[in-house]
């Protein structure tokens, strides 16, 4: 019984129709990873005997990866994010080197003052979600010229975009700035992670191999990166 009400549970949250409509799948598949793990260390600390959620099943296909600009919407975004930036909006330089580096948006909120080197042009993600984190990148000129001189003179465990808060943002503080650079360039909107995506993919066909993208976003192999970011 105790099972049944687990799966009742569940598929109520599957067809939860929210202000946009029915949720996605990749959500709800979440909230129902999170339920097992909860009920799993409740019986590991023998508070239940047995998880009622343990073979309630997934429902539908989580769609992998996000929508990476077209050509014509990335040229119109990389314009105006050049622009913006050179007007000395933060935002639009904080998404450039995002765009540049193929970083996640955690990593470019925590980059700190130090971690930027050699005019610009050497920024180091000294940690980050995964152990393979860790890593030197090397900036495209263009926008290391415009990073360089925002970092001169700051202390070098600052912060180096939104230093005016008290603590790091979290990622959507990137998120809502992308989606006024795309109403401002007219295009449709797109997510910090389909800028990470579109680095992967144009470095592919750069001629870069599978294993330097991998490295560059942090993965371990290639797999990752060709699940969820690099576009065929």
């Amino acid at each position: 019984r105790t099972e049944a009400k687990a799966a009742q549970i569940y598929l109520a949250e599957d067809e939860r129709q929210g202000k946009f409509g029915k949720i996605k799948a990749a959500t709800h598949h979440a909230y129902l990873r999170n339920a097992k793990e909860f009920f799993k260390w409740l019986v590991k600390k023998e508070l239940l005997r047995s998880s009622p959620f343990a073979k309630v099943e997934p429902i539908g296909r989580a769609n992998a990866g996000k929508v990476q600009p077209t050509e014509t919407d990335a040229q119109k975004l990389d314009a105006l994010l050049f622009e913006a930036a050179r007007a000395g909006e933060e935002g639009a330089l904080a998404l450039l080197v995002q765009l540049y580096l193929g970083l996640r948006s955690s990593e470019v909120l925590k980059l700190q003052v130090a971690a930027v080197e050699r005019e610009g042009k050497k920024v180091t993600v000294v940690r980050g979600k995964t152990r393979n984190a860790a890593r030197s990148l090397e900036l495209l000129p263009d926008v290391a010229t415009l990073l360089w001189p925002y970092c001169q003179g700051r202390p070098a465990t600052e912060r180096v975009f939104a230093r005016h808060l008290p603590s790091c943002p979290a990622p959507n503080y990137l998120y809502k700035r992308l989606k006024q650079y795309c109403q401002r360039a007219g295009i449709r909107e797109y997510c910090p992670h389909s800028l990470r995506g579109l680095h992967s993919s144009l470095a592919l066909v750069a001629g870069a191999t599978s294993h330097q993208v991998a490295a560059s976003l942090g993965h371990a192999s290639f797999a990752t990166t060709a699940k969820h970011y690099a576009n065929p």
